[in-house]
């Protein structure tokens, strides 16, 4: 019978608290992403980019963000990654990744699903047991789930989550009413990230002061 020798155990959880402790550290060790416009490039490594640093760094600081970017940046990769990292790092978490349609969002989770399916073994030698199916990636052993749901005032309203991301905001139908709602499933302690291309209208005069919304501060 094949037993593993304590100083192997202590190296593997070692690594597991490395990339819990340390996202950005992950994304460059152990995240694959693809291009679905490259169908037959493969799994690509993270690209690290000096500006997905920066937002992590400002990330970690700030609960609430809301970033508008040009196309083909990789940022909803890098966010999803993050939620991702939430959720099958630790225990007891609620993460939500929203999107204008529910099949959007199921993408978004299947994004997810990709990049723990193809985690380097020599990386992350053991990885939680995940289950799957429409819009919801778990782990059970954690009891932590990632769903995904459309947008709508009422589809987070009934939760308290640890971590909101919020895709192509700006081109959202009821952006002010979904803002609104999502706010207060975060306002204890979770993370609410919000990330578009940039598109003239709400979200763009929020992101540059030119709107007044009632209530955003969820503190540092």
């Amino acid at each position: 019978m094949l037993s593993t020798a304590p100083s192997e155990m202590e190296s593997k959880a070692k690594q597991f608290k490395l990339y819990r402790d340390n996202a950005w550290q992950g994304w460059k060790d152990i995240v694959y992403t693809e291009d679905p416009s490259r169908p037959l490039s493969g799994p690509q490594k993270a690209p690290e980019y000096d500006y997905l640093f920066t937002l992590y760094q400002v990330w970690l600081r700030r609960r609430l963000l809301a970033i508008y970017k040009s196309r083909r940046m990789m940022m909803s990769w890098f966010f999803i990654w993050l939620h991702l990292q939430i959720a099958m790092f630790n225990t007891n978490r609620l993460v939500f990744l929203v999107s204008k349609k529910e099949e959007n969002s199921d993408e978004l989770v299947k994004r997810c699903e990709f990049i723990y399916d193809h985690i380097p073994s020599e990386f992350l030698p053991f990885k939680p047991k995940k289950y799957s199916k429409y819009c919801l990636l778990g782990f059970p052993e954690l009891r932590s789930r990632i769903v995904g749901v459309p947008e709508g005032s009422d589809q987070l309203r009934q939760f308290a989550s640890s971590a909101v991301f919020f895709d192509e905001f700006a081109f959202w139908r009821n952006q002010e009413k979904a803002f609104a709602a999502a706010m207060p499933t975060v306002e204890q302690s979770g993370r609410f990230t919000i990330v578009s291309t940039v598109q003239p209208g709400y979200y763009y005069e929020f992101c540059t002061d030119r709107t007044d919304l009632v209530g955003t501060k969820i503190g540092d």
